[in-house]
């Protein structure tokens, strides 16, 4: 695994203070991998005899089991049937600890790519209804197609913000599972490009993304990497053009993300709105 980046350590050393040591250590375990069994289509009981290898329980999950060494599940003629799930033991928790009883009206408002989704419809039991929702339209269309794989039912998949669903919604949920988006520290052991792509830049833009400009811009005001201009400009080395193509660099966006622009990719440069519409400091004071 790449290095980890020194700001990441620092803030975890602060937040974990005695428990530091112990968090580091675990960086050089073996990683797990696991599935969750769709119970919409196999028992969970039935699934290890469908594939041969010494299968062991994951002992939070129901359904769930970790995957033997060397076993490569996404190539099994199951996994494209639907009949499981591969996902990380511990993304699976989320959707296991909300408490779901069969005719709720649950929203899933974090929904991409599908693996809360999928478990929370399994649990529903083909009554009630599940809302699965994606800002991205391109991972609401990713969802989209695991629920169909899934056999899922009674559910609808929505592209749109909070503030939307909570207009066309008020007071209709009986359960809602929101299972954030962050900036991927949580990948760090699984792919190294999650390593040596982050910085304080990009955690600035999740933060953007989900809402807290406060945060965002204290973050890229506090970033040495990064020199504010009052008419909404920004200068210097290190412009994440990976995420931000064009002018106008990161802080930019963190603006335009203020003013009401959800992120979406639009126009000739990935990440951007419609070519011409503009946001200076107005964004950026709105958010101050």
């Amino acid at each position: 695994m790449a290095q980890l980046p020194q700001e990441f350590l620092t803030r975890m050393q602060d937040m974990l203070g005695d428990e530091f040591d112990a968090f580091l250590t675990s960086y050089d375990a073996p990683r797990t991998a696991g599935l969750r069994v769709n119970t919409k289509k196999c028992r969970t009981e039935d699934f290890p005899p469908l594939v041969p290898g010494t299968w062991k329980k994951i002992p939070w999950i129901p359904n769930g089991y970790f995957v033997p060494d060397g076993m490569r599940m996404g190539q099994s003629p199951l996994y494209a049937a639907g009949v499981f799930y591969l996902q990380e033991p511990s993304a699976m928790t989320p959707a296991s600890r909300l408490p779901i009883e069969p005719g709720e009206r649950v929203l899933d408002l974090c929904a991409a790519p599908g693996g809360k989704a999928t478990e929370l419809n399994a649990r529903l039991k083909g009554t009630g209804l599940l809302v699965a929702n994606d800002i991205s339209n391109a991972r609401a269309k990713a969802l989209l197609r695991n629920l169909e794989l899934f056999g899922s039912e009674n559910v609808l998949v929505t592209n749109e913000t909070p503030a939307g669903l909570a207009d066309v919604f008020p007071g209709f949920f009986d359960k809602i599972l929101v299972d954030a988006p962050c900036s991927g520290e949580g990948m760090f052991r699984k792919e190294e490009a999650a390593v040596t792509d982050w910085s304080e830049a990009t955690v600035a833009m999740c933060a953007a993304r989900l809402g807290d400009p406060e945060r965002a811009v204290e973050y890229l005001l506090d970033y040495p990497a990064f020199d504010f201009d009052p008419h909404g400009l920004v200068g210097g080395g290190r412009a994440p053009f990976p995420y931000f193509p064009g002018n106008g660099g990161l802080l930019y966006a963190v603006a335009m993300m203020a003013a009401g622009w959800n992120g979406a990719p639009a126009g000739d440069a990935p990440g951007f709105p419609e070519k011409g519409w503009v946001v200076r400091s107005e964004g950026l004071r709105r958010a101050l």
